[in-house]
């Protein structure tokens, strides 16, 4: 819920990902694209066992979202397999 003029508006849910994160490690608002909108970084990690040899999740991805100001979003892979 948001706060505005004494009034409060409810904000709807947002499924950004469309899949599950995998141990998720990073998250940052921001207005990273300077245009006044908030933005959304998130990142999962690769790593999480130090013992291992190999990556957990090999996969590992970064988002960033760009926020329009309104509630939308668009996707941008930030970086993708960590290990490849």
């Amino acid at each position: 819920m948001r706060r505005q003029s004494g009034k409060i508006f409810r904000l709807g849910r947002h499924n950004l990902l469309d899949r599950d994160m995998i141990h998720g490690h990073s998250l940052q608002v921001a207005d990273i694209d300077g245009d006044g909108n908030l933005d959304i970084f998130t990142a999962e990690m690769a790593k999480w066992t130090e013992s291992s040899k190999t990556p957990d999740n090999p996969n590992a991805t970064a988002w960033i979202f760009y926020g329009d100001g309104k509630g939308n979003f668009a996707k941008q892979f930030f970086h993708r397999h960590w290990f490849s």
